[in-house]
């Protein structure tokens, strides 16, 4: 088995500039990154993956659903609900 922290790659999607916020995500037995960011950034957000090894099939989204109670955070619930993973 592999394993995959959500945390270290949520803070090397941070990293990136234009990413406005990201994370990955195990959808229908697919490992998918989710970006959210404008859509004219997506080529060269595509290409700085490419360089840290980040190989993943990618998710871009204009926005991804934050924690009501805790804005700072990810709501995993709603962005797997919207993305249609039941």
């Amino acid at each position: 088995n592999t394993y995959i922290s959500p945390f270290i790659i949520e803070n090397k999607l941070k990293q990136i500039p234009n990413i406005d916020l990201g994370t990955i995500l195990k959808l229908k037995n697919e490992i998918v990154l989710v970006i959210a960011c404008k859509p004219a950034n997506e080529s060269p957000i595509k290409e700085k993956l490419k360089e840290l090894d980040l190989n993943y099939k990618v998710i871009f989204k204009p926005n991804i659903p934050r924690d009501p109670r805790h804005h700072s955070k990810i709501d995993y619930g709603k962005l797997v609900q919207e993305l249609g993973d039941n």
